[in-house]
């Protein structure tokens, strides 16, 4: 009877530890995630670099609400010397850290990028990266002044 039970006890406990529970996957995404970011940098560091190198001109982040001015001419000065780089705009939302910004490679390729970050993304976090169309023009979103390419 207790080698029965035992048994029981061993197999219930095998299939429930099979999968995670799903209470307990966000929590396991985070830590992982956080690990992964103490290693090497966040998500967007670690595809940004995977794009355009770890050599890349960092034009920096525009804050909500301040001026791109300044990152605006780092993007098209690099762009226009044919440097890798990289320059990214914080956008307003809610729940959540939304960034878009733009990647340029040394051999004259553009990639627009959306960074999320928060409760409401899969996975909590994602990163969308595409390539620009050729001929690449620079379009300035008219409220904001962040850079697109068109």
């Amino acid at each position: 009877m207790a080698a029965a039970l035992g048994f029981f006890a061993l197999i219930a406990f095998l299939c429930w530890s099979y999968k995670p529970r799903r209470l307990n996957e966000p929590y396991l995404h985070y830590a992982a995630e956080q690990w992964r970011t103490i290693r090497s940098g966040n998500l967007l560091e670690r595809e940004s670099r995977r794009v355009v190198g770890t050599a890349a001109l960092d034009c920096g982040r525009v804050p909500l609400n301040d001026s791109a001015t300044k990152l605006n001419k780092c993007v098209v000065s690099a762009w226009a010397q044919q440097r890798a780089f990289k320059g990214r705009w914080q956008l307003l939302a809610v729940d959540a850290v939304v960034e878009d910004g733009l990647l340029g490679t040394a051999d004259g390729r553009l990639y627009q990028f959306q960074y999320l970050e928060g409760p409401y993304v899969p996975n909590w976090r994602s990163v969308r990266i595409s390539e620009c169309p050729k001929p690449v023009t620079f379009m300035a979103a008219a409220v904001t002044g962040r850079l697109y390419c068109h």
